[in-house]
């Protein structure tokens, strides 16, 4: 029924995953590397403002765009990972788990699938962030946007980085702790070591 209303709309059907894939790997987000890896590139960020000379407004101002920029980013970033699934045939779930906000698949999507899935609102949004910063209005503004996207795409990186090490074949299925690969039994190729 869901492949007939998505034929309707002009979207792809969904793919369905081999019967017979077997778990490969179990790859687990580590969240403290990930937080230090964080914490470098808005240190970087930091020094590449002060090298080009951007003045930040008061503190207050600042935190005021930091809190503002957040629910921008959030929204556009999560959004934009459930909009790619969806053009590529996925059903996205979004849920918040504070201090998480994210989107899930229930189903298993294929490799290449989730790479662009993964590093769609890393490559747009810092794309349309840079170019709203130089055409001049609200700079500051589009500067914490682009490093608040940045800093929220490490896991999206770290997914990508993963899923990499996969042959083409391989299936993943997102978990709360990270992906897990899939592969038809007795396929061979690397397992993503």
């Amino acid at each position: 029924m869901e492949d007939a209303a998505a034929r309707r709309r002009g979207l792809p059907q969904a793919r369905r995953a081999p019967e017979d894939l077997v778990l490969v790997k179990d790859h687990v987000f580590p969240r403290d590397a990930a937080m230090m890896v964080g914490v470098a590139v808005g240190i970087a960020i930091g020094i590449l403002n002060a090298m080009l000379g951007v003045i930040f407004p008061s503190w207050l101002a600042t935190i005021g765009l930091l809190i503002l920029s957040l629910a921008v980013v959030l929204l556009l970033h999560e959004g934009l990972h459930g909009l790619a699934g969806k053009l590529l045939g996925y059903a996205p779930i979004f849920g918040v788990e504070p201090p998480l906000v994210f989107t899930t698949f229930n189903e298993k999507i294929r490799r290449r699938d989730l790479i662009i899935i993964a590093l769609a609102p890393l490559v747009i949004l810092d794309a349309v962030f840079v170019a709203a910063y130089t055409l001049g209005p609200w700079q500051i503004f589009w500067n914490i946007c682009f490093a608040v996207n940045t800093i929220g795409a490490i896991g999206d990186c770290w997914i990508t980085w993963k899923v990499l090490g996969h042959p083409e074949d391989t299936w993943f299925q997102d978990t709360k702790s990270g992906t897990q690969a899939w592969r038809v039994e007795g396929a061979r190729g690397s397992m993503g070591e």
